[in-house]
């Protein structure tokens, strides 16, 4: 398991949001002053993390709320407001960090998408492309890894690969991973269902 999370400091009020594969120890490191970065900032409370199987979802996640304030902020609310999110952590570690848990959007209809197609839909504000390859869905990230160019402007589709055709990126639509440079990093993905006639992405 691998996570992004964000740190509140109690001396200045500041965020620091970083991605570990051990949250537990890493947020120790943090207030023991051995992150450079928040060493003069100690101590701090985790207030927000999410969770995901691979580094590279949870370093894009991290680059996502680096870029976005708004993104960052809506997911703190949602995580807020939301009932039983609270998240204490090992051994009280970090009472009232909030983590994340999936919540499953519809996005679709099954006929929405012909073979091949894809689909720009929103998941919770992000833009995600949805794709139909060989009758079955799948979901990743809308923006290319490389430039950021929307693959639901600049795409073409062959078998179960996407390229971006701004700059010929091309990615497995079904597990996000480059298969065509210049890219460098994967698409992060999304778990998609069907029930009847809707599709439904989680994030």
């Amino acid at each position: 398991m691998f996570f992004t999370y964000v740190l509140r400091s109690l001396k200045d009020n500041k965020k620091y949001i970083g991605s570990t594969s051990d949250l537990k120890n890493r947020f120790r490191l943090h207030n023991s002053g051995k992150v450079l970065s928040t060493k003069n900032r100690r101590p701090s409370k985790l207030v927000y993390f999410e969770s995901f199987e691979t580094m590279s979802e949870a370093r894009w996640r991290e680059r996502r709320f680096k870029k976005s304030h708004d993104v960052l902020e809506r997911a703190i609310r949602k995580a807020k407001t939301a009932p039983g999110k609270e998240a204490a952590g090992p051994e009280g570690l970090w009472p009232g960090g909030r983590g994340s848990t999936m919540s499953k959007v519809k996005v679709a209809n099954v006929n929405d998408l012909p073979e091949g197609g894809l689909k720009k839909v929103e998941v919770n504000g992000e833009p995600v492309a949805l794709y139909k390859i060989d009758g079955k869905f799948y979901a990743t990230q809308n923006e290319c890894s490389h430039v950021g160019c929307g693959l639901d402007e600049h795409h073409s589709i062959t078998g179960d690969v996407v390229e971006c055709t701004c700059h010929g990126s091309q990615f497995n639509v079904k597990n996000g991973e480059v298969v065509l440079p210049p890219a460098t990093e994967p698409l992060k993905t999304y778990q998609v269902s069907v029930e009847g006639e809707d599709v439904f992405i989680s994030d």
